[in-house]
């Protein structure tokens, strides 16, 4: 964990200028890490969907807001705020997630770009069993954050994304891993890591591009062999010159309920840049 804890140090508080590329990138993508270094600001709510659910009187929800900077060109700092809502018997509940602050660098590699991304996830993830069950269904529409429902917890994040886009079609890879390191939550225990692998690809068009997603979260614990998958795919209208909207739907294929009922996201979104 110690040597974690300083490449990731390391890794943020690096500027790598001299290998630059000089041209910016955004990212096309809803369900995979947001690897681009494009200034931007980001707001996305999303609805899960679970077949024994009275939908939509019985329901979870996910408000996201993402602000991002490009300070260089060559990375930018970011700012991530989720909020998960419930209701249920005519109820609305409401949970803070865990915020993340974090950097991510663009480097050329190959035909594309690699994305090297390190973050903290701060312990503001509200506390209990009932805010976590809030926060960890609302995060199963956006799978590949699922580390920020973990109550009271601080969090480091290291991950990587390589990027190819060419006229007309584009894809990205995602690898990382997120690691727990302190909790002051009442289950007291400090969570296992969880590691992410994500896959995408879309086509570009003249007012609106059409993606296709797969997240795999791997739970850390060794006693534990499931997968936790999500597959979907989203369509970006370009609304205005610097002004897209999103629609996404997502299938959860895997989840911790043991009898694996059919779950579906649905997210819209809207992106400034």
């Amino acid at each position: 964990m110690k040597i974690l804890l300083a490449a990731t140090l390391s890794v943020f508080f690096m500027v790598p200028t001299a290998f630059a590329d000089s041209t910016s990138h955004r990212s096309h993508f809803v369900s995979l890490d947001r690897a681009g270094i494009q200034s931007e600001e980001r707001g996305s709510l999303s609805v899960l969907y679970h077949e024994n659910f009275d939908f939509p009187q019985d329901s979870f929800a996910r408000l996201n807001f993402h602000i991002q900077r490009q300070t260089n060109p060559a990375s930018a700092l970011y700012l991530n705020v989720p909020v998960s809502i419930a209701f249920f018997d005519g109820e609305e509940k409401h949970a803070l997630g865990g915020i993340e602050i974090g950097r991510q660098f663009k480097l050329p590699f190959l035909e594309g770009s690699l994305f090297i991304r390190t973050s903290g996830i701060l312990p503001t993830a509200a506390d209990g069993l009932e805010s976590f069950v809030i926060n960890a269904n609302a995060n199963y529409t956006r799978l590949t954050d699922l580390v920020q429902a973990f109550p009271k917890t601080t969090s480091l994040r290291l991950a990587g994304s390589y990027a190819v886009e060419k006229v007309g079609h584009f894809a990205q890879v995602d690898i990382g891993v997120d690691l727990p390191i302190q909790t002051n939550g009442e289950f007291g225990e400090v969570p296992d890591p969880l590691y992410h692998l994500n896959l995408g690809v879309g086509m570009k068009g003249e007012n609106m591009n059409v993606v296709g997603e797969f997240v795999t979260v791997i739970p850390g614990d060794t006693d534990r062999d499931e997968l936790l998958h999500t597959l979907g795919g989203a369509v970006f209208f370009n609304t205005a010159k610097r002004t897209q909207t999103y629609v996404s739907a997502n299938l959860l294929l895997d989840s911790f309920f043991e009898d694996n009922d059919t779950m579906y996201s649905f997210i819209v979104g809207l992106r400034s840049q």
